[in-house]
């Protein structure tokens, strides 16, 4: 006679207001970010004494990358990679 051993493991769901919580925190951190980097472009490019199309395209690349950078280390946060995604996205200055 053949006996099966069948292990069920529970998953722990995370709850939908701490995701949601962290969510929008990060939505905030990012609009707090580029809402300083904004503003300070002025003094930053008097301060180096670059023209203002350097200024247009560095703030530019600035917001793409802050863009494309989102869901790469979102899938890398996925694939059980949190902390290293975290280091990552901190050591580019992303919030």
């Amino acid at each position: 006679m053949n006996t099966q051993v069948v292990q069920t493991s529970k998953v722990k769901e995370l709850s939908r207001p701490l995701v949601m919580f962290t969510f929008l925190l990060g939505i905030f951190m990012g609009a707090l970010d580029h809402g300083i980097v904004g503003p300070a472009l002025s003094s930053i490019l008097s301060a180096y004494q670059l023209s203002s199309s350097w200024g247009v395209w560095s703030f530019t690349m600035y917001t793409l990358f802050f863009a494309v950078s989102i869901p790469v280390l979102g899938k890398l946060s996925d694939r059980s990679l949190a902390v290293a995604s975290w280091l990552i996205s901190r050591g580019n200055g992303y919030s």
